[in-house]
């Protein structure tokens, strides 16, 4: 929108402070715009043509200079008759800020070491207990769940879970009665333990009374239970 005082100047020829046909309130309202300041009076926003030139390309011959130029105006021939240039700046490069590459050594370092990390879970079977504990059952019960559980003292869902979940890993205890119902020498039995995650401790009563029945050759679940009993606790 226009001013007040330019509008008045467009009509009447002069300035409206000198001309006496202006009325005086259009007058006094152009002088009241002219001394006030614009209400929409946003800040200039600077271009590249305001950024001072870069020190370390001013001394470099040949310098190319990106100017702004509307999309509809013809491109017009350098004084060296070459035509503009118009490419996109270099990408920014230094030292603290420059995103470190690909085949960077840091980079290379990392994937490496967690290639390595990973490496042995590629080895990794959730489900080796499972099928220990079915080859188990059918090279000792003939493939009979029923003869196994009972032996081990277990109840069917128990086992069900087992077979149906073969992820699911059962507490330790019932591991070593599994183990004396499938008649594990130690080895055998302390392999099984480890498919599962526990292992046998010398430094705990009832696992040293379960190693010397895999030893002996004890599965009898009734005497390996007598001998626990009669083991000192902990508090002793």
């Amino acid at each position: 929108m226009k001013p007040l005082s330019d509008v008045l100047k467009r009509l009447f020829g002069t300035a409206p402070e000198t001309t006496p046909a202006v009325p005086s309130a259009l007058r006094e309202a152009a002088a009241d715009e002219a001394a006030t300041p614009p209400r929409y009076d946003y800040p200039l926003v600077p271009t590249l043509d305001d950024l001072p030139p870069d020190p370390n390309t001013s001394s470099k011959k040949n310098t190319v200079f990106f100017s702004r130029v509307s999309i509809d105006a013809p491109q017009t021939e350098t004084d060296s008759g070459d035509a503009s240039v118009h490419e996109p700046p270099p990408t920014y490069d230094t030292e603290t800020s420059r995103p470190p590459s690909v085949n960077s050594p840091d980079v290379c370092y990392q994937a490496s070491a967690r290639d390595d990390f990973l490496s042995d879970l590629k080895s990794c079977d959730p489900r080796a207990f499972s099928k220990r504990l079915q080859q188990g059952v059918r090279e000792i019960h003939g493939g009979n769940p029923v003869a196994f559980y009972n032996a081990a003292g277990i109840s069917r869902s128990a086992y069900s879970r087992l077979i149906s979940h073969p992820d699911r890993h059962p507490s330790k205890d019932t591991v070593l009665c599994m183990a004396a119902a499938l008649h594990m020498a130690l080895p055998d039995a302390e392999n099984f333990l480890r498919l599962a995650g526990y292992a046998l401790s010398p430094h705990i009563p009832g696992d040293i009374i379960w190693r010397r029945c895999f030893q002996q050759g004890i599965h009898d679940l009734a005497l390996i239970h007598s001998f626990l009993d009669r083991a000192p606790s902990p508090s002793h």
